[in-house]
């Protein structure tokens, strides 16, 4: 009887393992469900003043993937009318070529009409928001368009 509760205790560990794993099982399935009826994107948005396209790496005038994601996200918006304009910012390194215009470019290429797109130029992302408050005024409400990278300065 003494030589079991080695064997005892084993059994304990391995059902407390068990029970722990349909927890988690049980907690993962009821997140994606919740999760799988949020709204959509641009469901979640008021109508703005202008959609700000946080912009990122291009190359030979292509975007780059989290450009184009980020230009989709922006051309959802844009065509469920949550704003008439759209901002992009970008760099224009000393020689180099200014990223914010080329991603104009791109917007007039998916369709949108260059009066409603304003490219604003900055050092950094910093600079490119505070640029971009100053264009659109104060008081002015925004709808920001970036990745997880950038979403400190969002906040």
């Amino acid at each position: 009887m003494f030589m079991l509760w080695p064997l005892k205790i084993a059994m304990r560990i391995i059902e407390m393992i068990f029970g722990a794993m349909v927890i988690y099982l049980i907690v993962s399935s009821v997140q994606v469900v919740m999760a799988s009826s949020l709204p959509t994107a641009t469901l979640r948005y008021s109508p703005a003043a202008a959609i700000v396209v946080i912009g990122a790496a291009t190359s030979n005038n292509a975007a780059s993937p989290d450009l184009q994601a980020r230009i989709d996200e922006a051309m959802k918006l844009y065509g469920a009318h949550l704003a008439s304009n759209i901002l992009v910012t970008g760099t224009a390194p000393l020689g180099g070529p200014n990223l914010a215009n080329a991603e104009k470019a791109l917007f007039e290429q998916a369709g949108v009409p260059k009066s409603a797109i304003k490219a604003i130029v900055g050092g950094n992302t910093a600079a490119q928001l505070a640029a971009a408050a100053t264009a659109l005024g104060a008081k002015h409400t925004v709808i920001i368009v970036t990745d997880a990278l950038h979403a400190f300065w969002t906040e």
